[in-house]
């Protein structure tokens, strides 16, 4: 991260709004509605949430920013950057991200908080693109290595390696 973005991310207020939802319209499962919830928050600032639940009478989800410090995994590369052949980790933050959905059973309402200490940018696509997943399932039968050399001389948007070509 530069110096600008780091001075932006000090300066930037946090985010943050509770809205409650009368849902006694609905005949859906608690878990269905908060899917609903969840699935508008993506769309809107595209970013993906891990989930935990607890709950008695009312029952509680939480959604985290994937890009939370703690999610992160231990890193299972080289320490010598040099060696790295596939796309960078994510980059995370120490800031408090969550999504966090009541609902109460009893009154059929529905709390709706989310809080961002600091809103960043959305991590890097590194999907394989449906178009070249269908090509590989089509031609399984060749190595990867002529399924690779077929995708290049096709022209399509390569944005694996050779050796990801498997399954």
């Amino acid at each position: 991260m530069d110096l600008k973005a780091k001075r932006n991310e000090e300066n930037m207020p946090p985010f943050s709004f509770e809205y409650k939802v009368d849902i006694s319209t609905l005949n859906s499962l608690a878990k269905d509605v908060t899917d609903f919830f969840v699935e508008l928050i993506e769309e809107a600032d595209e970013f993906f949430y891990y989930q935990s639940y607890s709950g008695k009478n009312t029952t509680t989800y939480w959604y985290f920013c994937s890009q939370r410090c703690n999610l992160a995994s231990k890193s299972k590369k080289h320490q010598d950057i040099s060696k790295y052949h596939d796309a960078k980790a994510i980059e995370r933050f120490k800031y408090d991200r969550t999504i966090k959905i009541s609902i109460d059973n009893l009154n059929n309402m529905v709390n709706l908080s989310i809080k961002h200490d600091f809103l960043h940018q959305r991590p890097a696509n590194v999907g394989v693109f449906q178009d070249i997943k269908d090509y590989i399932k089509e031609h399984i039968d060749l190595l990867p290595r002529e399924i690779y050399a077929q995708l290049v001389s096709k022209g399509l948007d390569l944005s694996i390696h050779q050796k990801q070509i498997h399954f």
